[in-house]
């Protein structure tokens, strides 16, 4: 008989059918973001810009309604079959839960149009030059000044305290770190920064 280690031994619930799944889910998620980039590649070859894809209705569109109509036609195009039934359904022949679905649906066009104009963005001047700033200002963010930080002494007087101080001081470290920071990064040091001063108080 075998002496199997147990802790080192792939658990009998990975199934071949666990390991097909996660293959091909990540097989699926790769195929995609290539397609997204060759869909991109080609928008912008024939010239479409970020803002063709924000409503005519609204200042800095450059779409003219027929446009965004055949957007949003080119997108449907690749729903479900049951997806494109319920939008081209009557709204009053359809039951409660078929117009919640048919709203989820009106939903994820807007989704993919955003998304596309949000892709597009992203390989323009424009919006290369928005991430860039971006980028350098979560990198511009200070520490706490001297002032601000603690002395050792203070936080050995802490006692339980200083577990806190330190998961403060990393949480300061881990937002610096951050290249592009969907937050105020200097407002949240200045607050960490607060937070500690409250902790070492005498």
């Amino acid at each position: 008989m075998k002496n199997v280690n147990e802790a080192k031994a792939v658990p009998t619930r990975f199934t071949p059918e666990v390991e097909k799944a996660i293959t091909g889910l990540t097989k699926g998620a790769e195929a995609l973001g290539l397609k997204t980039v060759t869909a991109i590649d080609t928008l912008r070859a024939a010239g479409i810009k970020s803002t063709d894809f924000i409503s005519p209705k609204t200042e800095g569109s450059t779409a003219t309604p027929e446009l965004n109509d055949a957007f949003k036609a080119a997108i449907v195009k690749g729903f479900s079959a049951a997806k494109r039934k319920l939008l081209a359904a009557p709204a009053k022949s359809l039951s409660d839960s078929d117009k919640a679905d048919r709203k989820k649906a009106q939903q994820s066009i807007g989704a993919y149009m955003a998304a596309f104009k949000r892709d597009l963005l992203a390989r323009e001047p424009e919006g290369i030059a928005k991430a860039k700033a971006k980028k350098e200002a979560g990198r511009a963010a200070k520490q706490p000044s001297p002032a601000q930080q603690p002395s050792p002494l203070t936080i050995k007087r802490a006692g339980n305290g200083v577990k806190v101080l330190e998961s403060l001081q990393q949480a300061a470290k881990r937002a610096q770190a951050i290249e592009e920071p969907e937050f105020d990064v200097v407002e949240l040091i200045n607050l960490l920064a607060k937070a500690q001063q409250i902790i070492t108080k005498q």
